[in-house]
């Protein structure tokens, strides 16, 4: 534990974060700690201004983040990379328009910053993604979305959706469009 003296010659660097056993101090601006244990308990604090917080010992998913200014977000955890899946057009949508809309569900990375791409037999498309979505567990989940006319996704052999993080190996998925009905 900091003395008062190391506490507060702390406090004048930028930002720290110390974690000592079931003690995490937080030094200037806003954090936020998300703690998760093994029974699904849930628990959120908001500190500021070098506050305290003493969280249980706990073995499950701590999930911390700072939010600078107006809304720089920085996440601190374990990376994490994705399970993908891929949904195809509904045969009601392919037999009423003249559309074939495919989804791909990202589920529990970390952090919020993938991005998510699609290729049509090897070549890319254009995408709508939504942001992640930070889950009680700590992990994000996100969508996106690929709309082709219905005469691409007759002729389409297969689709890919990637995911992508800097510092991880991407994440692909491939339906092949002989494996869906309709």
């Amino acid at each position: 534990m900091f003395n008062k003296q190391e506490f507060h010659q702390k406090q004048k660097k930028k930002h720290f974060i110390s974690n000592e056993q079931d003690k995490i101090i937080f030094g200037k601006s806003s954090y936020h700690i998300r703690v998760n244990d093994l029974n699904h308990s849930l628990k959120t604090f908001s500190l500021s201004n070098g506050q305290e917080v003493f969280v249980p010992a706990v073995i499950g998913i701590v999930s911390l983040w700072y939010t600078f200014g107006s809304g720089t977000r920085l996440d601190v955890g374990s990376n994490s990379a994705p399970t993908l899946t891929i949904l195809p057009p509904s045969s009601e949508e392919l037999s009423s328009t003249t559309i074939a809309t495919l989804m791909c569900l990202a589920n529990k990375g970390f952090p919020s910053d993938w991005t998510m791409s699609w290729k049509v037999d090897g070549t890319s498309k254009k995408q709508e993604t939504s942001p992640g979505v930070l889950e009680k567990d700590g992990l994000y989940s996100w969508s996106s979305t690929l709309t082709l006319t219905a005469q691409e996704w007759t002729k389409a052999g297969e689709v890919t959706c990637e995911a992508q993080q800097k510092s991880q190996t991407p994440v692909t998925k491939t339906l092949r469009k002989a494996d869906c009905s309709g």
